[in-house]
């Protein structure tokens, strides 16, 4: 049996909406969040719901043996994984944003400045601005600048509504994230096969006639 780690949050609706359409039935337990560990109904795959930061480390350490989660996450955990597949659902763009009276136009600006983020791995390797602080924080970065926490914030936007409510606009647009299928180098490494036939479960009929190739490394 197949065990898939589905990320919980705003990824999970369109998750199980892209399992649906693949034939797979998610049941209404794991949808709403009640239960977190189940069987799906006439397929050999057990799911399991996880924070989206801890998918990437189950899988690359084999406690679950594929994966959905943001690209994000993916690359802010730095596990050894593969991406087998884009799934193009949960689109979000990597922004830097700052209060809407700051005189910040540009990065260069931000020289000795702080920042504030969900995401400092992933800061680190966009924003290479000379003696820029990081402020880390788990949650509630857009008000960080309110706070006198930060000069700006690096997060992901999605629509714009949180940015505007907060009187943030963007000076910089750094990269974006979409819905990833994962998978441990180890697991592929020793068991290719297995893990091509795993992929076929996850294609729609717009992929029928797509060769399956090689998963993508994050380097």
């Amino acid at each position: 049996m197949m065990r898939l780690a589905l990320s919980k949050g705003r990824l999970l609706e369109p998750s199980v909406a892209y399992l649906r359409q693949v034939g797979l039935q998610v049941p209404a337990e794991i949808v709403e969040e009640r239960q977190l560990i189940g069987v799906l109904p006439d397929a050999s795959v057990e799911v399991v719901l996880l924070k989206p930061a801890d998918v990437p480390i189950c899988v690359a350490l084999g406690a679950a043996d594929l994966g959905i989660t943001g690209y994000d996450q993916i690359l802010e955990s730095g596990q050894r994984v593969l991406i087998l597949k884009d799934f193009g659902f949960g689109r979000a763009q990597f922004v830097v944003a700052v209060p809407q009276e700051s005189p910040i136009r540009r990065l260069e600006d931000l020289a000795g400045g702080r920042i504030a983020t969900k995401y400092p791995n992933v800061a680190r390797s966009r924003i290479r601005v000379p003696d820029v602080r990081w402020v880390p924080m788990q949650g509630s970065v857009e008000i960080a600048c309110s706070l006198g926490l930060a000069d700006a914030i690096f997060d992901l936007r999605q629509t714009g509504r949180t940015l505007q409510a907060h009187r943030l606009r963007v000076v910089a647009v750094l990269g974006e994230t979409t819905a990833r299928l994962i998978v441990s180098r180890h697991r592929f490494k020793i068991e290719a096969d297995k893990v091509y036939r795993w992929l076929r479960l996850f294609q729609t009929p717009a992929d029928e006639e797509v060769a399956v190739g090689r998963p993508t490394s994050l380097e």
